[in-house]
């Protein structure tokens, strides 16, 4: 249960920081200041106002207790008495607070809120006079001098207008804001307390606000920054010149700028080597051309001749020389037909006729056995070719 308090109570600080850009921890974990500038020109109203925000150890399940500075301010949400903002729906008393509720979300509107509607001094001296013990004082503003009568002189230091500053802005503690008053004459039986010398000590002015002391890691990466005060980091930030010449003198922006000049002076000598290949590689590209063409012709002859040779295969195939053998026996079948009707004729005699007949009944024969032959396959291609030069010995 302790473990999820504690997680709740960190959760919350962590949206403190992410609402509010001027969050600075007075006591850890426990005890926050935020800056609050005011409008120019607001009647009556300090230029700067502070907000003191103390976390009680029950806190998320309790509400944060948040008081307004300087004190003797007057405002609708403000106890001008204790200096405590109460107005705020969720830190009224019987309020909507829950361990829920957002701090940071809170303390932004509370910021906004006395923005627009800055407090005012107040002019009742009963509450512009009262006694600073009575309101709750940060732990570190511990050990500084009590005083009533100047917090109508209250002066706060100056708020740096850019806003990248303001995250690193740290206002002086009220010692060293103003010169207290002196104090009157001691009484008799007073303590030895009352008569100390910080009731009289003259606390010189702060002439130069400086930042909060930067994070080592931030140092590393811009050194001299913890040396300058608030006023020559915005005339930096203002001086396009002088910031330029700052960030060209960090060490990694020399760095990158050399690396980056290698890279280009390396980019240069590759893109100049290969503009100076640019002629061989056309030379290249119109020879290949060339041997595209002769290619392509010599695709187109072989493809020419491949026709050519399948035609001429076509003779010594079986399939011919079975058809070429069917058409000798067709016509040895009709040359005997034709001696027997001129014999029928009387055109050539006996003697003349038999001999004749006899020889082509021959052929024909031979012929009708060599194409009963092939077509029941017996007879291949070397047997067709022989059948062929039979033939021609026929005169087929």
């Amino acid at each position: 249960m302790a473990s999820s308090l504690q997680e709740l109570r960190m959760s919350q600080i962590q949206s403190l920081h992410a609402h509010n850009l001027t969050v600075k921890e007075l006591v850890r974990n426990s005890e926050y200041q935020i800056t609050l500038p005011l409008p120019a020109g607001a009647p009556n109203s300090p230029p700067t106002i502070y907000l003191i925000i103390t976390l009680p150890p029950d806190f998320p399940q309790v509400a944060p207790v948040i008081h307004v500075r300087p004190p003797g301010l007057a405002h609708a949400w403000i106890n001008a008495a204790t200096g405590e903002l109460t107005g705020h729906e969720r830190l009224a008393k019987g309020g909507k607070w829950s361990q829920h509720v957002s701090l940071g979300r809170v303390v932004k509107e509370i910021g906004q809120e006395l923005t627009m509607r800055p407090p005012v001094r107040s002019q009742n001296p009963s509450i512009a006079g009262s006694s600073l013990g009575s309101v709750p004082v940060p732990s570190s503003f511990g050990n500084q001098p009590s005083y009533s009568s100047s917090l109508n002189s209250f002066s706060p230091p100056p708020y740096p207008a850019n806003p990248l500053l303001r995250a690193s802005y740290s206002p002086p503690p009220p010692g060293n804001r103003t010169t207290p008053p002196p104090m009157p004459p001691k009484p008799p039986g007073a303590s030895i307390l009352s008569s100390s010398p910080l009731q009289h000590q003259q606390v010189p002015s702060q002439t130069a606000s400086r930042p909060t002391p930067l994070p080592p890691s931030v140092l590393s990466d811009f050194p001299g920054l913890d040396e300058k005060t608030v006023e020559e980091l915005e005339a930096m930030l203002s001086d396009e010149t002088a910031f330029s010449s700052y960030f060209d003198s960090l060490l990694y922006v020399i760095e990158a700028s050399t690396v980056e000049s290698s890279i280009r002076s390396e980019n240069d000598t590759i893109a100049r080597r290969n503009l100076s290949l640019e002629p061989e590689l056309e030379a290249l590209k119109s020879t290949l051309r060339e041997q595209q063409n002769v290619l392509k012709f010599q695709r187109d002859l072989f493809d020419q001749q491949l026709r050519e040779q399948q035609q001429e295969l076509v003779r010594f195939s079986p399939e011919y020389a079975i058809n070429k053998l069917r058409g000798a026996v067709v016509e040895s079948e009709d040359l005997s037909h034709s001696v027997e009707k001129s014999f029928r004729d009387r055109k050539i005699g006996a003697e003349d006729f038999l001999r004749q007949y006899r020889e082509i009944r021959k052929v024909y024969h031979i012929r009708q056995a060599k194409l009963e032959r092939a077509e029941r396959g017996t007879v291949g291609v070397g047997g067709a070719v022989s059948s062929r030069s039979s033939t021609n010995s026929w005169g087929i």
